[in-house]
């Protein structure tokens, strides 16, 4: 399958509903080297889904929020029948457990149905900063499949997808970038959800003398801020993996990357030559010459604060879309 033939037919599974590569951003599109997308790929990003109530940023109070996250994943369950192969991800931020507990977002009417699609879909999981707790406590429809909630994951051997927010550890104030970027990716590579705490995984898995051990729990168990959409400025760096993408600066980018690259080493793989990840709540699309080849970061944007996107990847291309 294309990219073309992806869009056509998930643009007929949404149907009436309509995808549009016209972002406020511009196009959010990047051609990938042959064989990255071993198979169809698709991605939802941050959602935010709280109790339905006046806090909930994702139902701000306008059902139609949620009919059409609902015709997403009918779709998304319909493209899977047909192409099973397919791989569908939704990148953290699946709930806001800073707003609402986790047991009354699933309590909520208004996510009866979507929560039930997501169980029936398998849709696998990036636990994000909005709901770290999924380390320890998954949704209860989902309890029989813990190992789809993780903090990093390597979705085909060249694609790896993580939330995001782990690229705020390299802040001013901290030295040692190498060993902060090694602990990272330590935990992104060793913990698995649903065994046991990350507090736990912290206790026993650091030394408790490291002075990394509270910058490890701060990034990883209570890191809580978001940045704020902004205009980035396009990269006019040379070298860039697709000479056409609208290429942008985005912060963070060799960070995130260089996680990715421990992660990768740990786990004896090459770099991933795509990364996807949500958190900023504004999609495009960058590259990092972190690892030994320059790579491709895709940030899939956001499912809330009024907009909706979806990125699709097939053959050679990814781009993000709004649902509309």
């Amino acid at each position: 399958m294309n990219h073309d033939d992806l869009v056509r037919e998930m643009g007929a599974l949404l149907a009436p509903r309509v995808l549009s590569p016209n972002l406020p951003e511009g196009l959010v599109t990047a051609r990938l080297p042959a064989g990255v997308l071993e198979a169809p790929l698709i991605a939802i990003p941050d959602c935010h889904l709280g109790d339905a109530g006046e806090g909930d940023e994702f139902f701000d109070d306008d059902r139609e929020n949620v009919d059409r996250l609902e015709g997403v994943l009918r779709a998304i369950a319909a493209f899977m029948e047909r192409h099973p192969d397919a791989c569908v991800v939704q990148l953290g931020d699946w709930f806001d457990l800073w707003r609402a507990s986790s047991e009354a977002v699933q309590a909520a009417p208004a996510y009866q149905t979507v929560l039930e699609l997501d169980a029936a879909i398998g849709l696998r999981h990036i636990v994000g900063n909005h709901d770290a707790t999924f380390v320890n406590d998954i949704p209860r429809l989902r309890r029989d499949d813990p190992s789809a909630f993780r903090l990093g994951d390597f979705l085909m051997p060249s694609v790896f997808a993580i939330h995001g927010h782990q690229g705020h550890i390299a802040g001013a104030d901290h030295d040692g970038f190498d060993e902060i970027v090694v602990a990272a990716a330590t935990t992104v590579a060793r913990f698995f959800p649903g065994v046991r705490t990350i507090e736990a995984f912290i206790d026993s898995d650091l030394d408790a003398e490291d002075a990394l051990k509270a910058l490890v729990q701060e990034t990883f168990g209570t890191a809580k801020g978001d940045p704020a959409p902004a205009a980035r400025p396009r990269d006019p760096r040379t070298g860039a993996p697709d000479p056409e993408a609208p290429f942008v600066v985005r912060e963070n980018a060799d960070v995130i990357a260089a996680i990715v690259a421990n992660v990768a080493t740990m786990a004896k793989r090459p770099m991933p030559k795509l990364v996807l990840v949500g958190h900023s709540h504004n999609p495009c699309v960058a590259w990092s010459n972190v690892g030994d080849a320059p790579t491709i970061l895709a940030d899939a944007g956001a499912c809330v604060f009024g907009r909706f996107n979806l990125l699709l990847g097939a053959g050679d291309r990814i781009t993000v879309f709004d649902v509309s």
